[in-house]
């Protein structure tokens, strides 16, 4: 097992360092904002097939729901067919929005590192390192995305007594699935292991602290979620360049508290090296 680090001739002293890395996050913003803005151009472009899943969703939705010829009763099964297509497109939508998760997660590592970065060239360095090992994830977490969402979506509207069983799997998707899947996004980027290892470190990492993990996702993606997550036409439209650009600031914070959370159960004994890297005083 190794990690993926190469030390630069020009990184930072670490006496330059911040001291912590919340300090880390709001000086990548100050200082690097234009790369992270480079960064959240190229999430939108990998975002675009989930966009406009997302805009053919709410315009039928209301073209539906405006129509006197249907009665409010009558919509759960008009729905349904476009809530089941368009969940099961959004699974590799998903997975191809994981592919530039591949090259942003290198570049948003070296920034939090304090290590020199150029966005293209580590974009496609960390894009060739991850990609096998990132778009299964992707792949699967939009496969369990599509089934909860079609669960969903069928017990409403059977108005079946088993609606709490799609809860436990909408449940395991927010509380399970979504931050072992953010976890292991990250660890992907800092070690050389196999697929299973690397989903290994990451299940621990969560299990050590569930509900921090679930609140720190709650802290730096709840706002990007909002927005697609909304049944808004207007609110896509307007909204998603934003809302990029929110999750790349999101995905960095969110790195840098998984790189807490790795320092403090795993690189201690592990990679006592990675200990604090980027910092130069408590992490």
């Amino acid at each position: 097992m190794a990690r993926k680090t190469k030390r630069s001739s020009k990184d930072f002293e670490r006496a330059m360092l911040p001291q912590t890395r919340k300090a880390v996050f709001f000086d990548v913003v100050k200082l690097q904002w234009r790369k992270l803005l480079l960064l959240a151009l190229i999430l939108l472009i990998f975002a675009l097939p989930l966009f406009l899943i997302a805009l053919y969703e709410d315009s039928y939705f209301y073209a539906v729901t405006e129509d006197p010829a249907f009665s409010p009763h009558e919509m759960p099964a008009i729905l349904a067919p476009l809530n089941t297509y368009c969940a099961v497109f959004s699974a590799p939508a998903l997975a191809l929005l994981f592919l530039g998760l591949s090259g942003v997660v290198r570049v948003l590592r070296q920034l939090a590192w304090g290590e020199n970065v150029t966005v293209f060239h580590d974009f496609s360095v960390g894009f060739r390192q991850n990609w096998k090992q990132i778009f299964p994830v992707g792949l699967l977490f939009g496969i369990f995305f599509a089934l909860a969402k079609i669960g969903w979506y069928s017990a409403i509207i059977s108005q079946a007594d088993s609606v709490w069983i799609q809860g436990i799997l909408m449940g395991l998707l927010a509380f399970l699935v979504a931050p072992v899947t953010a976890y292991c996004i990250v660890v992907i980027a800092i070690y050389t292991n196999s697929f299973w290892g690397n989903l290994k470190i990451a299940l621990y990492i969560y299990l050590k602290n569930p509900f921090k993990a679930f609140g720190a996702m709650l802290l730096n993606f709840g706002l990007c979620l909002v927005v697609w997550m909304m049944p808004s036409t207007q609110l896509h439209l307007t909204g998603t360049i934003p809302a990029i650009m929110v999750f790349t600031l999101g995905l960095l914070g969110w790195m840098l508290f998984s790189f807490n959370q790795l320092d403090r159960h795993y690189n201690k004994t592990q990679y006592p090296e990675l200990v604090g890297k980027g910092v130069n005083g408590h992490f």
